[in-house]
């Protein structure tokens, strides 16, 4: 399952920002659901709040720590040599099947050209899941072309993943979120989505973490971020 095309160019009235595309699907899927799902996401929110997932996240003013990954490219890709070369975006996303997921990377790539011409040094961009890599290609090829797509191993990423409690397995396992599948093993490990904005001296100058997985990074927030990194280099 996977984000689908995007390649067509969205009619002016599809073009909203980021957040409010997320607050109405958001809208949407809880209108849908059942009072008891609803308990079981607020439980599993509350679970992730009591062992300190957020706490234990690179912040702000942080250093981001190397890593080297495997690309859908079929490459190996280290943080600290992109980092050489200038500012890099990375983002850690759920997968191709998450809609949340889809709706963000959407939207990035339509800002790409505009990062682009307002970055003006040069800099690399970085997508990140755990999925298998051949899965992971074919879900977003059409979405994030512009990024340099990333297998995220465990232990790899700037913050904890964590395991998909076993009510929402069982949930999981009745529909098309088949997440052991994706990742290729027998773990149901995910990664929380954040994002971040890395400056050449490999320090976070924009941190986005939330443990609620709606909730996702505007691209006019790296905007501003990277107009700042630019703005102190000159």
């Amino acid at each position: 399952m996977g984000c689908g095309d995007s390649s067509q160019p969205p009619s002016p009235e599809a073009v909203v920002s980021l957040t409010e595309q997320l607050r109405v699907r958001r809208e949407r899927s809880a209108s849908r659901r059942s009072d008891e799902a609803k308990a079981m996401m607020d439980r599993i929110t509350e679970e992730m709040n009591r062992f300190g997932v957020m706490e234990r996240s690179l912040k702000e003013g942080g250093t981001a720590p190397d890593f080297t990954l495997p690309s859908a490219d079929g490459d190996s890709v280290r943080l600290n040599n992109l980092l050489a070369r200038g500012p890099v975006v990375v983002s850690f996303y759920r997968g191709g099947w998450c809609p949340y997921c889809c709706l963000e990377f959407t939207a990035l790539e339509r800002a790409l050209p505009e990062i682009e011409k307002t970055r003006r040094v040069d800099g690399s961009y970085l997508a990140g899941n755990p999925g298998l890599i051949n899965i992971h290609q074919a879900q977003t090829t059409d979405i994030v072309s512009g990024f340099k797509r990333l297998r995220q191993q465990n232990g790899t990423g700037f913050r904890p993943g964590f395991t998909v409690p076993q009510e929402l397995q069982a949930k999981y396992s009745k529909g098309t979120f088949n997440i052991p599948a994706y990742n290729g093993d027998d773990s149901w490990e995910l990664p929380l989505p954040d994002t971040f904005v890395i400056d050449s001296n490999g320090i976070a100058h924009l941190a986005f973490a939330d443990n609620d997985y709606t909730k996702r990074l505007d691209p006019i927030d790296i905007l501003a971020a990277l107009r700042e990194i630019v703005a102190a280099k000159s």
